[in-house]
């Protein structure tokens, strides 16, 4: 049988009594043993409702009513607002209802500083918000961003995942740089850096080397870098295989075993393809620019025109 103390020992020992608790404390500590207790079985139901509330808001997204999905975002904030992918989501149907990839929304910028102050070590929101400040030109801040998201991935466990998002992250502060025009050598080194350790070099790596080395005066280099990257983007559009993370992050993360979404909606795809065309502008801009400075004057006509077929308005809001 099981003994206490006292029953085992060789000499008495004086009866322990419980410290005396006042009357008014009593309710307060069986409160707080109640939440401490279940405070995990509360924390799964809201997270799970504010999920559905998200997937709802998806729904609602996918068929262009943006108002509608930022109003079940900002349910499922009230719902569980310690849930990151709240406040990511909101922040992007916030954005995506200016219907114009080359604006960003004040109030999709705030829900990301939300979230960053809530947890700095997010990458995928300081990459977000990095692209939000690129396109209204505080280009400081982008580059800060990128840098944070750069040391988050370098200091996690080495694996294929985590290699993919070092090369990802290289490429979004080698770009924010150039799109800047500031500490090209340093950029040149960071996609040289990411371009090295890849196992392939897509569209995304080509352009950003390109458009480096149009900065830096390379613009032959810049031109062979930008053609292969507009052949590559084309390639892997006419197949299917364009994703928007580029080059190897999206194949990395299959690996891993991380979910992707699939495109099997229709309304989803189309997003996509929009997506897609401004990708494409982005490119073709970026040649016109090289064109250019090449002295190619007929083929940079050609390129702003085919940035305008894509729906796109060729200035520097287009990155």
């Amino acid at each position: 049988m099981a003994t206490t103390p006292a029953q085992s020992a060789d000499f008495d020992l004086p009866e322990l009594q419980p410290p005396a608790v006042p009357a008014w404390l009593t309710p307060t500590l069986t409160l707080i043993t109640c939440a401490i207790a279940l405070g995990p079985l509360y924390n799964e139901p809201r997270f799970e409702l504010a999920r559905w509330q998200l997937a709802i808001g998806g729904h609602h997204a996918a068929e262009g009513d943006y108002p509608a999905a930022i109003e079940q975002a900002s349910a499922a904030l009230e719902t569980a607002p310690d849930l990151p992918a709240v406040l990511l989501h909101r922040a992007l149907w916030r954005n995506s209802a200016l219907g114009d990839y080359q604006s960003a929304d004040p109030q999709a910028i705030e829900d990301l500083n939300l979230l960053l102050l809530r947890n700095p070590k997010n990458t995928d929101a300081l990459q977000r918000r990095a692209s939000l400040l690129q396109t209204i030109g505080e280009h400081e801040r982008a580059i800060d961003d990128h840098r944070r998201a750069l040391r988050v991935a370098r200091a996690r466990p080495d694996s294929q995942l985590n290699r993919a998002r070092v090369r990802f992250a290289l490429n979004g502060l080698a770009y924010s740089r150039a799109v800047a025009n500031r500490d090209l050598d340093e950029a040149l080194q960071e996609i040289q850096e990411a371009t090295r350790n890849s196992p392939s070099v897509g569209f995304g790596m080509l352009d950003t080397r390109a458009f480096i080395r149009y900065r830096r005066g390379e613009i032959e280099l810049a031109l062979a870098d930008m053609h292969a990257a507009i052949a590559d983007m084309d390639d892997k559009i006419e197949i299917g295989l364009y994703d928007k993370r580029g080059d190897d992050l999206a194949a990395a993360m299959k690996g891993e075993g991380v979910r992707l979404e699939l495109l099997a909606d229709e309304r989803l795809a189309a997003q996509e393809t929009k997506r897609n065309l401004h990708t494409q502008a982005v490119l073709y801009y970026h040649r016109a620019l090289i064109r250019r400075a090449a002295r190619q004057a007929r083929g940079a006509k050609a390129d702003i025109e085919r940035v305008r077929q894509l729906g796109a308005r060729p200035d520097d809001s287009l990155q």
